[in-house]
């Protein structure tokens, strides 16, 4: 090979490894709908209900029913514009407690 010479290698997408990932998951644990949403969200607060309903297999409208209890719950919270915004996941109460114990025994 001469100078200048190059080589092109394809990958397969990452948003396509990830997403595999997660649909294995999601039908190995059997977890609630709502459950399943916080994760993916945890994951990538920007994804659509679409996006989610895709991955778990399931309508636009049961993803909504668990944005819409998450929501209730104090769980999540919309920031910025239908769609502009994303979500962002309030810190569980217990992994706050937990944190909270775990600081207090260093000092």
């Amino acid at each position: 090979m001469g100078y200048g010479d190059f080589f092109i290698f394809f990958r397969d997408s990452v948003t396509e490894n990830v997403t595999e990932n997660v649909t294995e998951n999601v039908t190995e644990r059997k977890l609630p709908s709502h459950q399943i949403v916080l994760n993916l969200l945890k994951e990538n607060p920007m994804r659509s209900r679409e996006e989610m309903a895709g991955i778990m297999g399931k309508t636009v409208r049961t993803v909504q029913r668990a944005l819409d209890k998450l929501s209730g719950e104090g769980r999540i919270r919309r920031i910025g514009t239908a769609r502009a915004g994303y979500w962002e996941v309030v810190q569980d109460r217990r992994e706050a407690a937990g944190g909270r114990h775990a600081g207090m025994e260093n000092e």
